[in-house]
């Protein structure tokens, strides 16, 4: 299920539709780029310019992985480096783990 994050509107997938995966839309017109976008733009923002390109070349390479156990320890690879260079970074990285990684849900 794709949606907005409306509180009343996930609460009915979770009750209507047990067992199904919820992924935030972010209002973005373009589905390929739901959630990575938005959430490459919000986790840059924390981190000084000249780190950006770095960072963004580690979290691109969550979508490239193929087996969702190599992607959730990169993912935990990525973190750990924000947590010593970027400290800002680490709780967007902690509260989108979740929704940026629901495509793990699906062949």
């Amino acid at each position: 299920m794709i949606s907005d994050a409306n509180l009343e509107l996930t609460a009915a997938v979770k009750r209507m539709f047990q067992g199904c995966n919820w992924r935030r839309t972010e209002r973005c017109a373009a589905l390929r780029s739901l959630c990575r976008v938005h959430f490459l733009r919000n986790l840059l923002s924390r981190i000084p310019i000249a780190g950006q390109d770095m960072v963004a070349a580690a979290m691109k390479a969550v979508f490239m992985i193929q087996a969702p156990d190599q992607v959730r320890a990169h993912w935990q690879r990525v973190t750990v480096m924000l947590r010593k260079q970027f400290t800002t970074a680490v709780p967007v990285m902690e509260a989108a783990r979740d929704d940026v990684l629901a495509f793990l849900h699906f062949p």
